[in-house]
Order: structure tokens, then sequence, then C-alpha cells
């Protein structure tokens, strides 16, 4: 071997060579973020709700007695809470919440069926499940047919 194409290093040249190469892979990855940074979109406050329902609940009284997080960004709104809160309600056997992006809540609420027996002679109806519940956002010409 010739002695001028030798390219061996020492222990303090490689170490060296490899602290060059890290800060300019972290100089990279920077510059990468603060130039994504400024193509990104602004967060988008929550602002719309598409809804349905396979029942008589109509998003009006929906979004009357729910508590809906209006204006907070779509992300940080705890979609199981939400839930939760929903379902508090008797007559609502399952809710499906679903985010779109960038400001939409897809809300779908599957209610209980009543089988048709009175309570007392009051609003309330008896479901398959044994549970009763008593009629949310019907007409008094509903209620009474």
């Amino acid at each position: 071997m010739n002695a001028d194409n030798d390219t061996t290093f020492d222990g303090s040249q490689r170490k060296r060579i490899r602290l060059y190469w890290v800060l300019l892979s972290i100089i990279g990855c920077l510059i990468v973020v603060i130039a994504g940074m400024g193509q990104r979109k602004a967060v988008q406050p929550f602002r719309k709700v598409v809804y349905a329902t396979n029942g008589v609940i109509n998003k009006h009284w929906f979004c009357t007695h729910v508590k809906l997080p209006v204006g907070q960004n779509l992300l940080s709104i705890d979609l199981s809470d939400l839930q939760q809160q929903i379902l508090q309600y008797s007559q609502i056997e399952s809710v499906t919440l679903v985010r779109e992006f960038p400001n939409t809540l897809r809300v779908s609420i599957n209610e209980r069926k009543p089988d048709g027996c009175k309570k007392k002679k009051k609003t309330c109806l008896g479901v398959r499940c044994g549970r009763w519940f008593c009629f949310l956002a019907h007409s008094t010409r509903v209620r009474s047919a």
C-alpha cells in the first residue's frame, strides 16, 4: 500500500468526525422543523356539529341540552367525557362521536325504542331492557300518540 493513500484515523479523529456528523444531522432536522412550522395551518376552533339519529331527538334539543365545547380546539375535546355526558339521558342507547377536521364534530345517536307500556299516565315508556325513560324533545302530539 502507498503511504499517500492511507486514510486511517486514530481514535480522537474518529470521535471528532462522528461529532460533526451528529451536529450536522441536528442542524438539518432543526431546519426541516422550522421550515415546516411556517407552512402549518392555524388550528381552527370547533364550530360545526353534523348530527344524525335513528329516533326523534332533534339537533336543536341536542345542542341546547348537551354542553358542547364550542370554540375549543377540536383535538382538545375529550370525546369520552362528552360521550358519558350524552349517555346520561336514558333515552339514548349509544352515541358515536367523530372528529372531522378542521372544525367539525360528527354526532350519531342511537335511541332506545319504547315497548309502548305507560307508567302512571306520564310520558314515560318502558324498553325491552327493563329501564324506563321519559321522552326527550318530543312534541305533545307525539307523546299522546
